[in-house]
């Protein structure tokens, strides 16, 4: 039967179930936030086969406020944007106006990548097994582009997996590509550039997927995306930075890399602002900040809210937690699974989480929710985060636009963190658990089948080369881009190397 005619059948069930009169019951939660942007956000319909979207991608501004033609630049002012220059005298933008500015973390006005004018870009919000139709268009003048849709399975189509001169051609600038993927797994995922580092200037944005009957046991949605963020390097500038030398441009010193609370180093991308939705705060140091306005979400007193966390960063795993508060870890990577209470969730880039929280009786008006790197802060000597408020609209008092930061995680309390890359994490008062402790909650699963192994291969990941320029290899092999997708046009490839050439005298 056509996919087509099961949807018209799923509601007429639906209506049968909830009897005459009543009203089906939404697909989607009664509020998601960020609220979607008609005409910007890819919202499907469940009737919708195949869904269409037109992404135009083009380089934006930060800290740029467009009035109607007029151009005026904005700074921060105290958790809100005022604008530059004597003839505005500082006036503070309101609610509205300051919507229509891509801040990031508001330090300097720097070129970023949007789509649909949008920074991160939009949200694709589709139903399960649901034909989707992206029409990219490269705007972007110089630059070329490919989008790939991480978490979703290209199952029947790897062309459309958007990995350039592997599975397509990039699509250069003035360009249009049409994506033709399914929307598969149900889940939190999202898409991103898969060309250098264009994801760490914007391109990429939540994809999610969702059941047709209605989930239950939640009233309220907050979709988090986060992001480590270098205010003055662009895609090109990162990647020279991190393969020769990134130095500190007021003292001209090299600058070091920091490390985590099990002496694993990172690399020379530098973090110096963390980014929820888009929006965060530069601190100069662990006390003061450049006031730059943050994401808020306005949620009330007795929701259930699932929060999907989506890590787009560049580099840095963060550790996820509303402030003095513990969470119910809900699922991981489109997998559902048991309930388990921690404290905080660890994302790597990549990752994707979601978990559930209930302001059952608040004591105050405003909360944190922070994702602070796992760097040591002696390794850095700072306060390396992104941040977001939680305003609990049904109570009474102010909101502080621009809160202090939270020093200390753990209080009085031993801290479950989920999801821990090391065993012990540097103090008796934290506690480190991983997949071992959680059960996968999916039916039709069978272990046994995952235990079979048909073939068994042995990847060996180095990194050769000269102090600080360690190009990556693979069992002794470096990658070297081919002319063509190698998918569709493995005869074209003229750089193949041989196990006759590839001995340690030959092999780079």
């Amino acid at each position: 039967m056509n996919s087509l005619f099961l949807i018209p059948i799923t509601l007429l069930v639906l209506a049968a179930i909830y009897g005459n009169g009543a009203s089906v019951p939404p697909h989607r939660p009664p509020k998601i936030l960020p609220k979607s942007e008609v005409g910007v956000d890819c919202i499907c319909d469940p009737t919708d086969n195949p869904c269409r979207c037109e992404f135009k991608v083009e380089h934006l501004l930060t800290m740029i406020y467009n009035d109607s033609g007029k151009i005026w630049l904005v700074e921060p002012c105290n958790g809100y944007l005022c604008l530059r220059g004597q003839e505005n005298q500082g006036r503070q933008l309101t609610e509205p106006e300051q919507a229509r500015v891509i801040t990031a973390d508001g330090n300097v006005s720097r070129l970023v990548i949007g789509i649909n004018g949008k920074f991160p870009g939009p949200r694709i919000d589709a139903f399960e097994n649901q034909e989707l139709e992206i029409t990219v268009v490269n705007l972007l003048h110089t630059d070329t582009i490919t989008i790939h849709f991480h978490g979703l399975h290209q199952v029947g189509r790897p062309w459309m997996d958007g990995v350039p001169y592997v599975t397509q051609c990039p699509i250069l600038p003035g360009q249009t590509f049409v994506y033709r993927i399914k929307a598969d797994p149900i889940g939190t995922s999202f898409y991103r550039a898969d060309i250098a580092d264009q994801h760490s200037m914007g391109l990429y944005g939540p994809v999610i997927v969702r059941r047709l009957q209605p989930e239950q046991g939640y009233s309220a949605e907050i979709i988090v995306t986060l992001q480590d963020w270098n205010h003055v390097m662009d895609a090109a500038t990162a990647y020279q930075r991190m393969v020769s030398q990134q130095f500190d441009l007021g003292t001209g010193e090299p600058i070091g890399t920091t490390m985590s609370v099990d002496t694993a180093n990172f690399s020379r991308f530098e973090f110096q602002s963390g980014l929820i939705n888009g929006k965060g705060r530069y601190w100069m140091n662990i006390n003061e900040n450049n006031g730059s306005p943050l994401e808020k979400f306005v949620v009330k007193e007795g929701e259930i809210i699932r929060f999907r966390i989506i890590g787009a960063m560049t580099q840095y795993p963060m550790r996820v937690y509303i402030e003095g508060q513990s969470i119910t870890l809900r699922g991981s990577d489109c997998y559902n699974l048991d309930a388990r209470g921690v404290q905080s969730i660890i994302v790597h880039p990549g990752e994707r989480y979601d978990f559930s929280f209930m302001f059952g009786s608040a004591d105050r008006k405003q909360f944190l929710l922070i994702a602070e790197t796992i760097e040591t802060r002696e390794s850095h000597g700072g306060y390396h985060a992104a941040e977001a408020i939680i305003e609990i609209g049904s109570l009474n008092g102010t909101v502080n636009p621009n809160p202090p930061n939270n020093k200390v995680i753990c209080l009085n309390r031993t801290c479950d963190i989920f999801n821990c890359p090391f065993r012990f994490p540097g103090t008796t008062k934290e506690n480190c658990l991983n997949f071992n402790n959680v059960s996968n909650e999916e039916k039709g699963i069978d272990p046994d089948i995952v235990k079979s192994v048909d073939d068994e291969y042995f990847f060996n990941f180095g990194f050769p080369g000269p102090h600080l320029n360690a190009p990556g290899s693979v069992n002794g092999r470096e990658f070297v881009f081919p002319v063509s997708p190698l998918l569709t046009q493995p005869d074209k490839l003229k750089t193949q190397c041989t196990d006759v050439d590839c001995i340690e005298s030959t092999c780079k």
